[in-house]
């Protein structure tokens, strides 16, 4: 993916308008009361200095700095972006360094109010050293009123695009190009990343909501068992049967699967 970096303009706004991110539209509302457009044009309007990035040559994301009127020393940082953010955050964070120095050779400080569910713009900011210094209950001139007008259900298209992602990297990794294979990887791995830990003793762990359990000597085999699609399943850790499992052993069905090994022999 190209991006270029070039002044904002009006022109930007009403083409990113449409496509604001929802954290975004949700904190200009709630502070403002302005919606996606009149945000993003205002935004260009009153400051001294802003920029858009051009994803493919697409607007998909504006910042820049306003003059605080109380104190024209201060500058009033901004970030606003479609949901493609979360596409290159560690190379636009890298881009936009330069764009923070050019603000502070204009202000002596600079700050901005975020809502803290924000979490993409306040990482942006942690990343080019802002500070928190308080956090506010409430910001704007009254209570947001929230009407619920349709529920939508986008797991469908997210997981389409996840899948297609998933699959590029794995050819980028593995040069492999068979869906089949791929797909074979992608769960395993989904499988795996599933493993949990119980108890005290931290023991590496599957799904433990069922009445069948088994027991088996360490993590390696947590996660062999897992691969298989085989969840119910918790390591002792070793060959010594840790205080958490016999506890279980008393509401659950517990069978061993250990090594023919003498470690194996011990534990049996």
């Amino acid at each position: 993916m190209e991006i270029e970096i070039v002044k904002a303009t009006e022109e930007h706004a009403k083409d990113l308008a449409p496509r604001l991110r929802r954290d975004d539209k949700w904190e200009v509302m709630c502070s403002s009361g302005l919606n996606s457009l009149d945000a993003l044009t205002q935004s260009v309007h009153f400051s001294t200095m802003a920029w858009t990035a051009l994803l493919d040559g697409v607007p998909e994301i504006m910042w820049g700095a306003a003059t605080f009127p109380p104190n024209p020393s201060m500058g009033i940082v901004w970030l606003l972006s479609s949901e493609e953010l979360y596409r290159i955050p560690g190379r636009f964070m890298k881009e936009t360094a330069i764009y923070l120095s050019k603000m502070l050779e204009v202000f002596d400080t600079l700050f901005n109010y975020v809502h803290i569910g924000n979490i993409k713009s306040i990482k942006w900011l942690e990343a080019n050293n802002f500070q928190a210094v308080e956090t506010i209950e409430k910001m704007g001139p009254s209570d947001a009123q929230i009407e619920v007008e349709r529920i939508e259900d986008v797991r469908g298209s997210k997981r389409e695009y996840i899948i297609e992602r998933a699959k590029k990297l794995m050819v980028s990794i593995h040069g492999k190009t068979d869906s089949r294979e791929i797909s074979k990887t992608i769960k395993e791995s989904a499988r795996t990343a599933a493993i949990t830990e119980y108890g005290d003793e931290k023991l590496p762990a599957g799904d433990l909501s069922g009445k069948e359990l088994i027991v088996v000597e360490g993590r390696a085999d947590v996660l062999n068992l897992l691969r298989a699609g085989v969840n119910n399943v918790i390591s002792m850790n070793g060959t010594k049967l840790p205080d958490a499992i016999k506890e279980l052993s008393q509401e659950k069905d517990i069978t061993l699967f250990v090594d023919g090994d003498r470690g194996g022999k011990l534990i049996a």
